[in-house]
């Protein structure tokens, strides 16, 4: 095992590099750390004590990104102080569950540190249990009890998570519904991105603000959320904490940020390809799915970038032929000329009209077995579409149920198993039959009226 020491404790590098283990590096600042883990160690150690300038979130931000797939990070806190539960609570977002927290540290500490590495359920444990034994106070167990709350909705039955970008193709409604959904059912931090600069709905979708209150638009920074982020990164004063800063929030989902477009068409030229990409590495690196809405031209810069960097692009259209060979046309110009692998690109049948849509097995077949699934149709989203109100949280249980099948396909879901479409059918069933009576109980009472 290949192991990194940034603890700046002569003790403890002293017995880790007595032990049978390679010590590739000995660090005495913060600074170096990037740049020695790109050797390919197996782990890093660093303690709090590491002096440095550079701010150490930020540091494992990049450590637990795609960049160091391979690397296990343990943290040496310390003594307990105010700053623990916000910063433990970072960490295990982060997935880092090999931490220490004492004053004390002992060899046998280090041992479990390098030799004994944690899982989320064991943290969840862990914490779960110094609470019930906790003698605070009723409303410090409250607070505690939200975080393992958080930390058991997160992992769920579903296989391991890996924190994802998705681009929504030509269709914000769908975007900001699955944004919401996954927020709203994960229990991740969901980032929703309106990247269509010539055309941003998202605030029109989801009845919020244009411009968030939390950054005032003075200097160098614009109005809105993406534009205030970019124009930092433009201006080489990024710091994470933009982010907070330049998300907006619905009150009833805190972990769904959203960073509203651009509302100026002459910024659509403004920003650069390289700000650009390293917008998107940010989000990436700040929140565990990442869903930007692009527009439909192939040609434009946002588009492009965020087909390229994403993990997967869907394409929620009408179930016809006519759609689907539009699109699988300007896939193949997407892979013949900028080379983006064709099975990046998923289908989804939006407001699918069963009786009139193409069935899933000739979806499957014209989109050569990447179509995922597919949001029925409801009469009720056109007409939200015209109302200060979100549709999404007037979802149907089927609907809902659709969107869990997709969510499913990248694990942010366990899969439905067959008691839950059962359990689902049942619903709907009773829902159906319980409008039938209220239809049937108005006839009634009419015509009881009319003999009146």
């Amino acid at each position: 095992m290949k192991v990194i020491l940034a603890v700046n404790h002569e003790d403890i590098e002293r017995y880790v590099s007595s032990l049978e283990i390679e010590v590739t590096h000995i660090l005495r600042n913060k600074k170096d750390i990037l740049e020695a883990c790109k050797e390919g160690a197996d782990l890093i150690l660093i303690s709090r004590e590491l002096p440095g300038e550079d701010d150490i979130k930020d540091i494992l931000l990049k450590l637990t990104s795609k960049e160091y797939p391979n690397l296990r990070v343990a943290y040496i806190y310390g003594a307990e102080d105010s700053d623990k539960k916000e910063f433990i609570n970072f960490l295990i977002m982060r997935g880092i569950y090999d931490y220490h927290i004492n004053s004390d540290l002992d060899q046998s500490d280090i041992d479990s540190l390098l030799f004994k590495p944690k899982s989320r359920e064991d943290v969840r444990d862990e914490i779960s249990n110094r609470f019930v034994s906790s003698s605070s106070s009723e409303a410090e167990v409250i607070i505690q009890e939200k975080v393992v709350e958080k930390i058991i909705e997160v992992e769920g039955d579903r296989k391991s998570f890996k924190k994802l970008i998705l681009s929504v193709w030509d269709n914000a409604e769908f975007g900001c519904e699955l944004a919401y959904m996954a927020a709203k059912l994960s229990g991740l931090d969901v980032l929703l991105v309106d990247a269509d600069l010539l055309s941003p709905k998202a605030d029109l979708l989801l009845n919020i603000k244009k411009h968030p209150e939390n950054i005032k638009t003075e200097g160098i920074y614009s109005d809105s959320g993406f534009n205030i982020v970019m124009d930092t990164i433009e201006k080489n004063v990024f710091t994470p904490g933009f982010f907070s800063e330049a998300c907006i929030e619905r009150t009833e989902l805190k972990n769904l940020h959203i960073l509203t477009g651009n509302y100026n068409i002459g910024n659509y030229e403004y920003y650069s390809e390289d700000s650009y990409k390293t917008f998107i590495e940010k989000c990436y690196q700040a929140f565990d799915i990442t869903i930007i809405l692009v527009n439909r031209s192939i040609y434009d810069m946002f588009t492009l970038i965020s087909f390229s960097r994403s993990d997967y692009n869907l394409i929620p259209i009408r179930a016809d032929l006519i759609s689907i060979r539009d699109f699988n046309c300007q896939i193949q110009i997407l892979f013949e000329k900028q080379k983006i692998d064709t099975n990046k690109f998923k289908y989804i049948g939006y407001e699918y009209i069963e009786k009139l849509a193409l069935s899933v097995n000739i979806l499957k077949e014209v989109t050569e077995s990447n179509f995922l699934g597919h949001i029925s149709y409801d009469k009720k989203r056109a007409a939200y579409r015209n109302l200060k109100a979100p549709y999404v949280k007037k979802l149907k249980i089927l609907q809902i149920d659709e969107y869990k099948d997709i969510l499913a396909y990248f694990n942010i879901l366990p899969k439905r198993r067959f008691k839950d479409k059962v359990r689902s059918k049942i619903k709907i069933a009773k829902l159906k039959l319980r409008n039938m009576l209220k239809i049937k109980n108005k006839i009634k009472n009419k015509k009881n009226k009319k003999k009146v």
